[in-house]
């Protein structure tokens, strides 16, 4: 599942179970869509934290949304995700596109102030701590 939330800030963008081409495809359009009405710039808040390793099949058409919300102005995101192969993943993804100095990773396994760190990175330019073993 794919859903794009409209924020203050920008976009919440939530993937979780194991996503499709026609899903990547869905949120590729419902994404150009949204720009049609957006002027300026803005950040981006993806919560990947239920999602399985995007299949290889819906990489390339994740890159073209990449590169739609940089070209559209989009200036940071950070991804939220559950385990190193996830971000690891749309590391190598975001560096294709072009987005990689802008976007933050944060492992929410290991980081219970995920949501503040990833909203102190898009609102503030503030870097997200380093990952942290959880509070027992």
């Amino acid at each position: 599942m794919i859903k794009i939330e409209k924020k203050p800030f920008g976009y919440r963008l939530i993937f979780s179970g194991v996503i499709s081409t026609k899903e990547v495809e869905a949120w590729l359009a419902e994404s150009d869509n949204l720009f049609e009405k957006n002027n300026g710039s803005f950040s981006v808040l993806v919560d990947m934290r239920d999602m399985e390793l995007l299949p290889v099949a819906c990489q390339g058409i994740m890159r073209q949304g990449q590169k739609l919300y940089k070209r559209m102005g989009m200036d940071r995101s950070a991804v939220v995700v559950r385990d190193k192969l996830t971000a690891m993943q749309f590391r190598l993804i975001a560096q294709k596109t072009g987005i990689y100095s802008e976007e933050r990773y944060i492992n929410a396994a290991l980081n219970l102030n995920w949501e503040k760190e990833a909203l102190g990175w898009i609102l503030h330019s503030v870097e997200p701590s380093t990952e942290k073993e959880p509070v027992e």
